[in-house]
């Protein structure tokens, strides 16, 4: 009898420590996370989309009493309904965009291709095109983990690189930073939302002689690839403690075990004035989104990416190391090509900065009541 029992005994402590040794793994102690932990975790995270073929439909509108009337000078949109065909194939991509923006000047096109195919980035809209001399980022391009941020500042910078401050986010080739300012990313613990357990991680902005200016707070979800499931927007001289503006995920798509997508997303920016005198929330633009179809797994041929079809007209602008060292117009088929005058180069500068007035990103500044986003 006495030597049957040890064994037993042995098995059930092997057995006990098995199970919290898993237990262990299964569930870290929170305060043993350190923000570069997450960043990490994050980054790992985003190579899991490296390869992607997404189309999203986005649904953009404004409250009508915010934007201009017909004669202001500014352009703004107030309704916008954009299909964005995004693929990422190894180091090539392509973006194709169609659609349009209703604005109190009328409605101006959205259609773009971008496309990189190995060696010079295709950039063609409305009847302007630019070559780019190797890969040129594009903000535009589908990260999921950014999905949340679309239309605010810093949307196309990688969400790994955007918590690792400002040193990074200006050394990106689409991040923008305005001068003289700071962030300061920090862990805020743990928050539930929507049943699911997220590490809460704040990025703060500071102005010289303000401190703290604007603030970001991200639900980054550890069940669903530390994906942000919410984001909230403060800003400091209107309210510490109510958002400005908030976003959340309303739906994932499992695409294979343990790889979530999100599906589903709204964004909504209210009246900072109104906030400010009142506590009282307006809401002064909205973005939806939703994910028709995607995949993990593109498989193209190069000329899908190499390949973006000028229509005769078209003023086209050749650009190595951020100058134009050529610029032509295109003939009709068969024809020479001509010299593209200084004026059209002029006019293409003049277009880009209104498109660019009139895109979502932008809009309602002095004349109409602030957005919840401003200085990053």
């Amino acid at each position: 009898m006495r030597n049957r029992n040890p064994p037993a005994r042995r098995r059930l402590v092997s057995s006990a420590v098995t199970v919290a040794a898993a237990l262990l793994f299964v569930a870290p102690v929170v305060g043993d996370v350190t923000l570069e932990d997450i960043i990490d975790n994050v980054r790992r995270n985003e190579a899991l989309y490296d390869d992607l073929d997404v189309v999203v439909i986005t649904d953009f509108e404004a409250d009508p009493k915010t934007v201009p009337p017909p004669s202001a000078t500014i352009k703004v949109a107030f309704t916008s309904h954009l299909s964005t065909h995004s693929v990422s194939q190894g180091n090539l991509f392509r973006i194709d965009r169609t659609g349009e923006n209703q604005t109190n000047g009328g409605a101006v096109s959205r259609d773009q291709t971008v496309a990189y195919g190995g060696e010079t980035t295709k950039r063609y809209w409305q009847s302007m095109a630019n070559l780019v001399r190797g890969r040129a980022e594009d903000s535009e391009l589908a990260r999921p983990h950014t999905f949340l941020l679309h239309g605010l500042p810093n949307h196309g910078v990688p969400l790994s690189v955007f918590l690792s401050g400002h040193d990074a986010v200006r050394s990106h080739p689409v991040g923008r930073l305005g001068e003289g300012l700071t962030m300061r990313v920090s862990l805020g613990g743990e928050v539930v939302h929507d049943g699911l357990i997220c590490h809460k991680v704040y990025v703060d902005v500071l102005k010289p002689g303000v401190g703290v200016h604007n603030r970001r707070e991200f639900h980054l979800a550890l069940e669903r690839n530390y994906l942000p499931v919410r984001v909230l927007s403060y800003t400091s001289h209107i309210s510490r403690d109510v958002p400005v503006g908030e976003g959340a995920v309303t739906d994932f798509r499992e695409l294979s075990p343990g790889i979530w997508f999100p599906s589903l997303g709204e964004h909504t920016s209210y009246d900072q004035q109104l906030l400010q005198r009142e506590r009282r929330r307006q809401w002064t633009w909205r973005y939806h989104y939703a994910v028709e179809t995607v995949s993990l797994d593109p498989k193209y041929p190069a000329d899908f990416f190499r390949r973006v079809d000028f229509a005769p007209g078209t003023a086209v602008y050749e650009v190595e190391g951020g100058k134009t060292v050529r610029s032509y117009r295109l003939g009709a088929p068969g024809s020479p090509q001509r010299s593209v005058s200084r004026q059209w180069s002029v006019a293409l500068g003049v277009l880009v900065a209104i498109l660019g007035v009139g895109c979502i990103a932008v809009g309602f500044k002095k004349r109409v009541r602030p957005r919840a986003q401003a200085y990053y």
